[in-house]
């Protein structure tokens, strides 16, 4: 029986060793993909999250450690979504939820990503508009 997944869902993944920036090892990744896409779908985007301080950009959403299962407050980086295996999930340990205010957030930062939204540039800091 397939598991069932859900956006929003945060699972411990093991991301193997990657190479460059791209993120890796055993590191929280949040369900992004839309419920159609995880009930049917034999992958599933998923976007790292990572417990170090990060300098802000448009697209990190920060994530403090409360009632979603994360040990320690965190960014998650909507910059680095990966395609991932639905079993990857099936074997990684679920964590918890992230409450709807994260995941607007979330949005937005892909949004940015993918140039949905203008940005603006306010003090050489880009904001999303």
């Amino acid at each position: 029986m397939q598991k069932e997944l859900h956006r929003g869902e945060i699972y411990l993944v093991d991301l193997g060793k990657g190479a460059g920036s791209i993120q890796s090892f055993i590191r929280p990744m949040i369900i992004v993909a839309n419920e159609l896409a995880c009930k049917h779908s034999p992958v599933i985007h998923a976007l790292p999250t990572t417990g170090q301080l990060k300098r802000w950009m448009p697209t990190h959403v920060e994530i403090s450690a409360s009632s979603n299962g994360l040990l320690r407050n965190s960014t998650a980086m909507c910059e680095q979504i990966q395609l991932l295996s639905r079993e990857i999930f099936t074997k990684s340990k679920y964590i918890g939820c992230c409450n709807d205010y994260v995941m607007e957030k979330i949005d937005q930062g892909i949004a940015v990503q993918f140039g949905l939204v203008g940005l603006e540039t306010k003090n050489n800091i880009a904001y999303a508009n």
